[in-house]
């Protein structure tokens, strides 16, 4: 996970400066760029924790389209398959240890098949 962090200064419409708006951009990667003094538009975000989540903005100044790539749902759901794929291999491995290795070649639990 790559975090952009980055502030907005604003200004009224006399030109005097207003509170800067502190900006989080976080994904796999970006497309676009941004540079400092660039004018920007903010096209979609949150507020978080008194930050703004920003998916994607304008670069006024450059006329790039910045964007987030890699993240959300997708992200969530490889790691959840990939964790499921470790814990079922994880549970073979204990299962050949437990059953194979100290029992040798006993049935688990005997019965008729037993040496």
């Amino acid at each position: 996970m790559t975090v952009l962090d980055f502030r907005i200064e604003r200004h009224d419409a006399s030109g005097n400066r207003l509170a800067p708006v502190p900006v989080q951009m976080r994904g796999q990667s970006f497309s676009g760029a941004v540079n400092n003094g660039d004018e920007i538009r903010v096209n979609r975000g949150k507020w978080r924790d008194g930050t703004l989540r920003v998916k994607d903005l304008d670069n006024l100044s450059t006329g790039a389209e910045v964007r987030t790539k890699g993240s959300g749902a997708f992200g969530w759901i490889l790691g959840v398959v990939v964790s499921l794929f470790i814990l079922a291999v994880g549970g073979f491995v204990v299962f050949m240890i437990v059953y194979v290795g100290i029992l040798g070649n006993e049935p688990p639990f005997g019965g008729p098949y037993g040496p």
